[in-house]
């Protein structure tokens, strides 16, 4: 399995991110140059060089579904059904095809709606 299918998507990433959740991960997306991403382990102070100037990128958190597991609520169930992801919350229902994909989204439905553990 790719790892970009371990993690949560860049897209995800940076709404996690703009919700102020922690930013520390075991793996990040940094910028390759103007428009690409990947990802890396750790967090590097200069991701590329592009057209000789160094690009500053403090990375995006790429959470694994065991990270994201640590931050949602205890009472937060995820199942696999056919080829989606379904993470379930009382009676809130998201899903993606993605385990980590379903966590991620549960995690910024609970941010948004101030249900975040400390």
């Amino acid at each position: 399995m790719k790892l970009e299918q371990q993690v949560v998507s860049l897209e995800l990433a940076k709404k996690l991110k703009e919700l102020g959740v922690k930013q520390e991960s075991l793996f990040y997306w940094t910028k390759l140059d103007l428009k690409d991403w990947e990802i890396q382990q750790g967090i590097e102070e200069y991701s590329a060089d592009y057209f000789g100037e160094s690009i500053p990128s403090d990375g995006i958190s790429a959470y694994t579904v065991a990270e994201l597991g640590e931050m949602l609520l205890d009472n937060i169930v995820t199942s696999r059904h056919g080829k989606q992801w379904y993470t379930t919350h009382e009676n809130r229902r998201v899903t993606a095809p993605t385990e980590a994909g379903s966590k991620a989204m549960m995690l910024i439905y609970l941010a948004e709606n101030g249900l975040l553990k400390n």
